[in-house]
């Protein structure tokens, strides 16, 4: 079990997905999604650097935010740009997409807006949540994800063993 206000983050490990990808993500439920937040994440650095860009689906202020996560040991966020003014309900379906240096997020397949940053060049896609306590507070459902060249991935539970769960200790 993480401790409390851990960091949790999924990262596709196989196949390899080009530096231009996607992550989408649907929410099930808004119940205590403040307390606990998550969101769709593109160029994840590696299983050991949780570097990466990561999409906040947060039901409370500043509602749904792009930010950077440096991870120098501790976990730093940089907000890129500004909140997309939208509250996130159940249903929604968010995706998170990177081209080059810029980002498009969708709600629903419609795009809310661009944002742009150039700090991270590589990585993969995934997930991450605010795990809280325990585990039982997830409230995210049909994780897809891809290259924006073609190749998709859309792995459901059970997780294949090409699937990798990074949790962000002490983070």
């Amino acid at each position: 079990m993480p401790a409390a206000n851990d960091w949790c983050l999924g990262r596709v490990a196989a196949p390899s997905i080009g530096a231009d990808q996607y992550a989408e993500i649907a929410i099930s439920s808004v119940a205590g999604l403040g307390a606990h937040d998550g969101g769709p994440c593109v160029r994840i650095n590696s299983t050991t650097d949780g570097d990466c860009y990561l999409l906040d689906l947060d039901d409370g202020t500043p509602d749904v935010q792009l930010y950077r996560a440096d991870d120098t040991g501790s976990l730093g966020f940089s907000a890129i740009g500004a909140a997309f003014g939208i509250n996130p309900n159940a249903g929604d379906v968010w995706k998170l997409e990177i081209s080059g240096t810029t980002f498009t997020v969708y709600k629903g397949g419609v795009s809310q807006g661009t944002r742009s940053d150039s700090t991270l060049s590589t990585g993969q896609p995934g997930f991450f949540a605010n795990c809280g306590a325990t585990f039982t507070n997830y409230q995210f459902d049909n994780f897809n994800s891809g290259d924006l060249g073609g190749a998709s991935t859309t792995p459901r539970p059970p997780w294949p063993p090409a699937y990798q769960l990074q949790r962000l200790l002490g983070r």
